[in-house]
């Protein structure tokens, strides 16, 4: 970014946050509790003022106008983190009218770009469609930030995979849990996770009450983001379509790889190791979960994972139930792919 554009943006992102610091500091100050009105301005200013001056600042720019709702909720978040309790009255006029609309925009901007991207993938892939990568695409589209709209995109798949989702595999697909018993593992690791998170927090209570319930609420969240990866495995599929290859391993490794950049596809259950080649495993438990497949690339490939995570290879291992008919599929549309 050129030092013209640094200034342009200065004022957008520089006056809000000059609003909020010095909200901010108001409330850290005594003048807070010599003047007990000021609660009422530094609710207003954190919640309202800093964001719709973002909006009003950034109203000719191509930034995606929904990334006004972070500017909303961080300040929502400090306001109800400073202010004294006694001085949150109009913090709850803003929880209980405002953050509902802005929550229900929010989501109503993703589904329509949900919508529109799900009929375009489905067109360019023949009918097939997958939540998890529509909804990335869809949050891209919304919020602008490939990073950003990554964690929404992982935080929807999770909740929707582990609630929802109840539809049956595509025939033309390709599953990855039925043979090797992943799902069984990591439904383990899920059980015993809650019956310690039982015991933990009955002890924890004991000690530090505040501590027990945070520890717990954390442990049941990555309790049910596992659960959510378990049923993504099981519902979503590798598919070879068109001129590209989809890789996908539950919410935690998606690979779109153009047919043209790989260079071969066997099976193999070894551990491959290639001199300057970086191998990668499509797998959560890398030391544990077994593969049967390995792909080669001309060149290396990005695995997207969960929150916007990524690393590249020249190599991914992988696991695929009916694994001669994929590689035999893979090979048969490499060779259709290079004649062309």
């Amino acid at each position: 970014m050129n030092r013209h554009i640094q200034r342009s943006l200065l004022p957008i992102y520089g006056l809000p946050l000059l609003i909020m610091l010095f909200s901010v500091g108001l409330t850290l100050s005594p003048l807070l509790s010599q003047q007990p009105a000021l609660a009422m301005g530094i609710t207003y200013d954190l919640t309202l003022t800093a964001p719709l001056l973002y909006l009003f600042l950034m109203r000719t720019r191509r930034i995606p106008k929904i990334t006004a709702v972070p500017v909303f909720v961080l300040g929502v978040v400090l306001a109800s983190l400073l202010l004294p309790e006694h001085q949150k009255y109009h913090l709850g006029l803003i929880t209980t009218y405002i953050l509902p609309l802005v929550e229900v925009t929010m989501l109503a901007v993703i589904g329509y770009h949900a919508y529109n991207t799900a009929k375009a993938f489905r067109a360019s892939t023949h009918g097939s469609q997958d939540f998890y990568m529509v909804i990335k695409e869809a949050t891209i589209r919304t919020i602008g930030y490939p990073q950003i709209a990554k964690v929404f995109a992982s935080e929807i798949a999770m909740v929707y995979y582990a609630l929802w989702n109840w539809k049956k595999e595509s025939a033309n697909g390709f599953t990855s849990y039925k043979e090797n018993g992943v799902t069984a593992l990591l439904g383990t690791v899920v059980f015993i996770a809650i019956i310690e998170l039982f015991v933990a927090h009955l002890l924890l209570v004991r000690w530090n009450e505040m501590v027990a319930w945070v520890l717990t609420a954390g442990s049941f969240y990555a309790t049910f983001q596992l659960l959510g990866h378990i049923k993504a495995i099981r519902r979503r599929y590798s598919e070879i379509t068109g001129s590209q290859l989809f890789l996908k391993y539950g919410l935690f490794g998606d690979m779109v790889v153009d047919l043209k950049d790989v260079l071969r596809a066997e099976i193999t259950p070894n551990t491959v190791e290639v001199e300057d080649k970086k191998v990668e495993k499509l797998a959560l438990l890398k030391d544990v979960e077994s593969h049967n497949v390995a792909i080669y690339f001309r060149e290396k490939q990005t695995i997207e994972k969960a929150y916007g995570i990524s690393t590249r290879c020249d190599i991914v291992l992988l696991h695929i139930d009916d694994k001669q008919a994929f590689v035999e599929k893979l090979n048969q549309a490499l060779h259709r792919s290079n004649s062309n």
